[in-house]
């Protein structure tokens, strides 16, 4: 049944009654109209105001690590171009800062002040840049206009959309401080909250009322509500205003952290009532007074004041000495916070006593002086090894419960330190010196020779404070260049950095190898290798990532490490030589230890790498001839005189090798098979790296633990194949790992190198293998009639000309070399094709594989081939080429750019020709870096000075216009592996791209 609507006195409204009801929903309406009305005005007002902020923090700083963010900002002073912004979107470190106003114009503004502990900054711009922006327009500062139920908008650059307008009400102004997540917060002011499910990039926002004046700034938020939380503007008003009449801006502390408690939580610490009903009836809106947290480790303070402690005023001394009678004083009532803050930076450089209640009773506390907060916040950082580190602040001393001075704060530790180092590490002693500032650090590291291992003692930040913990780090002064920069104030009030490089102390002598002879049980290693296999060596490499340019990388070393490490196996091939993988040693820029026997480390140097195989040889002190058997890679003749053929499945093989942790292990093992490793994709998803081919990879029956590596050895002890770890690039750009034997022919090539002759015969093809019924069937080999003549065929090669039989041809296993791709400019380019079946080569038939292959090629010397091609066989004619060392030995980092020649794996897989230079990445978080370097295995010098100089946008030096040009918000001629064919270049915004490029041409100078 319906509801019959009534009065309340049972019957229907009447007829005025609803008159009356609709009006006055018409004026509700009317109302909120008009309020629209009037909201759409003050907006329109203030958006010209309302800036987006693109913050690039080129450093790591104790707030953030290096990148780019977004943020807001808003005008507050359009004649003098200040704007307004909070500290953590500027961050404490090195910035370049670019604003996108109302009318989408860009400028690049200067920071000009940043408060040492609230969270805001101010800005400067040019206001005569601005042809569009309307130019008058600022927001007025309104801080006594912050209250409880007021209606607000937070005008902002949410969620990176430059401009959004979210609506809210204020519903409390006396919240203390955010605690956040990082440690890393604001004290000693109150926060006002409310629910306008704000997100990032609204940072900065000003937040307004209704008259369009700013009541509060957006410093952060809850990511488990909606709620948010303003900083009020009772100090960022005060900063203003001396910042506008050129004045400095005082800001005192006595180090300690108070808070705000209510009358409630004031009763249980014993505030007498009495006290509380006379500064009631002085203030009847006063609902709590400030109350001691804690004081700051070693400060005065912590020996005067106890947590608990109730705060009543200050007893200011005129003088700074604050001795007994000396000088007048006075005090200052003390009720909240902008009571507090307005009374210590009114007088800095004095002595003060506080005036407290404690368990009931009336003290006062002191003298204690009231610093400078700037003079306590670090301004400068120390650079070592892409390390950034600097002097412990205030904030993060707060936080961790540590005095100031006790230390440096490892804001991103680097290649030298992070390998064992956590970031945000606290680092107390160096080499046996207490460390307590960057100076000293910058002092001690330059003393500290080459290679030299040194003791670091640190304090892992907000975890277990209070215990040191020790590493034994390794000093390598190649990657490890020292320079301190400090942030100056300019003439116009601008902070800019400066740079001042640390020069490392030459020693009197150079570093000397550590001998085996010199161990302390060095004669019972004399007397314990006495077996007939090589000696096996655990092999350690290290590379900074952002010199990581022949490495596949995986999900934790592309995401967030800060130093590749590997670890692989290797063996004497002969005296001062050592092979390794290419997994162990990737590439020749890093960092190589060899440690044999588990007792002596030697430092090794990358001596060649080869350019298809999964091999490196490394160079090493000569060690004495009793501690190591040379590797035995020619077969030996058995009884029987014959010598060890092909290895075929079923061979029994004895495995010597090490494990994971180095320990040595025996293993009888038998071959399953013998196989080529399929062909790379012509365009992974990532940058192109290197791949084994024409190399068969031996499998073993009784697959061994992951990351055992050694040799595989006949039963006479010579060497049957590797047994190595390769790095694969898998379709998606990421590394994957398997392993497999590389056989006795691969190293017989690598006999040949030495520091003379660092070259391989290349014949510049991939190769695959196809079975003999898919030759005979798929192919038609056995409707073979008669040969093709081929012009220019070899002169001699008559005997190769006769039609091959299976029968003749034998293979040694039922399949046949084909070829799978041709390199684009190589030997093989217009001469042999996909799909090329190979018969002979220098008259023979090819039975025993492509290393058998490859055994007959010489750099330089023609070599006759035949193929079968197209139901044909064809003559042919082949120059070998010798390729040399692959892998970067020279980089070239110029404004976080990565710059080497074009990777031999990048000009196979997409057949770039032209000479040009590759882009491997960036430095991480640096869209620009300060200097240029050129980065050699045995030098580091400064890339020579080139003609057309311009200006460096951070610190206003000299460099050459074609890196500015390509590093900083240019365009040039590039190719993109993810974007399409590499000989099509196209014009691109190198800042925009994705992380790998090739550089084609470099953009003229503009």
């Amino acid at each position: 049944m319906a509801h019959d609507s009534s009065s309340e006195d049972g019957e229907r409204p009447t007829k005025a009654q609803r008159s009356a009801s609709d009006a006055d929903v018409s004026a509700a309406v009317a109302s909120a109209s008009a309020a629209s009305a009037e909201w759409a005005a003050t907006l329109e007002n203030c958006i010209p105001a309302i800036v987006a902020l693109r913050v690039s923090s080129v450093r790591p700083s104790e707030l953030d690590g290096a990148g780019v963010s977004w943020g807001t900002g808003f005008v507050v002073d359009a004649e003098k171009g200040f704007l307004l912004t909070n500290r953590h979107v500027v961050g404490t470190g090195p910035v370049r800062i670019l604003a996108t106003f109302d009318q989408h114009e860009e400028l690049d503004i200067d920071l000009v002040y940043r408060d040492p502990l609230h969270d805001f900054a101010v800005l400067r711009f040019d206001p005569s840049a601005l042809f569009l922006t309307r130019k008058q327009v600022a927001l007025p500062l309104a801080p006594a206009e912050l209250r409880v139920g007021a209606e607000v908008r937070v005008i902002g650059n949410d969620d990176g959309e430059k401009l959004q307008i979210l609506q809210g009400t204020i519903a409390r102004v006396d919240r203390n401080a955010p605690d956040y997540s990082d440690g890393v917060g604001d004290e000693n002011t109150f926060y006002a909250g409310c629910g306008s499910n704000c997100s990032g990039g609204a940072s900065g926002s000003p937040v307004v009322n209704i008259r369009g004046e700013v009541v509060a700034i957006l410093a952060g938020g809850s990511n488990s509500s909606s709620s948010d939380f303003f900083l009020p503007l009772d100090r960022v008003h005060y900063a203003v205003e001396h910042l506008m009449r050129q004045e400095p801006v005082p800001r005192g502390t006595v180090r300690v952290r108070f808070l705000f408690e209510t009358w409630a939580q004031l009763k249980r610490l014993g505030f007498p009532e009495s006290r509380r009903d006379l500064l009631l009836k002085e203030n009847l809106g006063l609902r709590g007074l400030l109350v001691v947290e804690r004081a700051l480790e070693s400060s005065v303070a912590q020996s005067a004041v106890a947590a608990g402690d109730v705060l009543l005023g200050l007893r200011i001394h005129e003088s700074a000495s604050g001795a007994p009678g000396g000088g007048a004083k006075k005090e200052v009532p003390v009720q909240t916070f902008t009571d507090l803050e307005s009374a210590l930076d009114a007088a800095v450089g004095r002595s003060v006593k506080l005036l407290l209640v404690r368990g009931g009773d009336a003290i006062d506390v002191g003298p204690v002086l009231i610093e400078d907060l700037f003079a306590l916040s670090p301004s400068g950082i120390l650079e070592c090894g892409s390390g950034v580190f600097q002097d412990i602040p205030y904030s993060t001393a707060r936080a961790s419960q540590l005095p100031l001075g006790s230390g440096v704060l490892a804001a991103e530790c680097g290649f030298v330190f992070g390998p064992k180092v956590p970031d945000q590490s606290i680092i107390t002693d160096v080499a046996g010196r207490p460390i307590n500032s960057v100076r000293e650090l910058a002092e001690l590291l330059p003393t500290i020779e080459e290679g030299a291992y040194f003791e670091v003692r640190y304090i892992v930040k907000g975890k277990n404070a209070t215990r040191k913990q020790c590493k034994m780090l390794k000093m390598q002064r190649l990657f490890a260049h020292l320079a301190l920069c400090h942030e100056r104030q300019t003439d116009r009030g601008v902070l800019k950095w400066e740079r001042v490089e640390v020069p490392f102390v030459e020693s009197a002598s150079p570093p000397q190898q550590p001998s085996p002879q010199a161990g302390s049980n060095g004669g019972a290693l004399d007397g314990r290798r006495t077996r007939k296999a090589p000696t096996l060596a655990r092999i350690i490499f290290r590379t900074p990532c952002e010199l990581a340019t022949d490495i596949i990388m995986d999900k934790q070393e592309s995401s967030g490490s800060k130093t590749v490490e590997r670890a692989g196996v290797g063996f004497l091939e002969r005296p001062g030589v050592v092979v390794t993988d290419r997994h162990a040693v990737p590439q020749p820029l890093g960092d190589v230890e060899v440690t044999f026997n588990q007792e002596v480390t030697v430092q090794a140097r990358v001596l060649f790498i080869h350019p298809e195989h999964n091999l490196v040889l490394l160079q090493v002190p000569p060690l004495p001839e009793e501690l190591h058997t040379v590797a035995w890679l020619h077969a030996k003749p058995d009884d029987a005189g014959t010598a060890h053929t092909h290895l075929e499945p079923g061979t029994s093989l004895q495995f010597v090798g090490l494990d994971a942790c180095g320990h040595e292990v025996v293993r009888r093992v038998s071959v399953a098979s013998l196989s080529l490793p399929p062909p790379q994709a012509a365009m992974p998803s990532g940058p192109p790296r290197f791949a084994e081919r024409n190399c068969e990879i031996l499998d073993l029956a009784e697959p061994l633990p992951t990351r055992w590596s050694g040799l595989l050895l006949h039963d006479d002890g010579s060497i049957a194949a590797f047994y190595a770890l390769f790095a694969c690039q898998m379709p998606n750009g990421t590394r994957g790992t398997r392993s497999g034997g590389i056989p006795r022919e691969a190293l017989l090539q690598l006999m040949q190198v030495d520091d003379a002759c660092k070259t391989v015969p290349a014949l510049g093809v991939e190769l695959e293998e196809i079975t003999v019924a898919a030759l005979r069937h798929e192919r038609g080999f056995d409707r073979l009639q008669a040969t093709v003549p081929v012009e220019g065929e070899a002169n001699g090669a008559a005997a190769a000309q006769a039609p091959p039989t299976l029968s003749e041809w034998k293979p040694s296993r039922p399949v046949v070399l084909c070829v799978a791709r041709v390199e684009k400019g190589g030997p093989a380019d217009g001469t042999l094709r996909e799909g090329d079946v190979l018969v002979r080569a220098a008259g023979s038939y090819v039975r025993d594989g492509v290393l058998a292959l490859s055994s007959r090629a010489s750099p330089g010397r023609p070599l006759a081939l035949q193929v079968f091609r197209s139901g044909a066989v064809a003559s042919l004619e082949l120059v070998p080429s010798a390729d040399g060392s692959d892998g970067a030995e020279r980089v070239a980092i110029w404004h976080g750019l990565v710059c080497v020649h074009t990777p031999r794996a990048l000009r196979r897989a997409g057949g770039l020709q032209r000479r040009c230079r590759g882009l491997s990445g960036r430095v991480r978080g640096a869209r620009l870096l300060w200097r240029a370097w050129a980065v050699h295995r045995h030098e580091c010098p400064k890339l020579p000075p080139r003609s057309g100089r311009t200006t460096d946008p951070l610190l206003g030096r000299s460099a050459p216009r074609a890196c500015h040009a390509l590093a900083w918000r240019s365009r040039c001629r590039c190719a993109c592996p993810r974007r399409g064919p590499y000989r099509k270049g196209r014009h691109a915004n190198i800042a925009a791209r994705p992380r790998f490029l090739a550089i084609d041409r470099a953009a003229p100078p503009v």
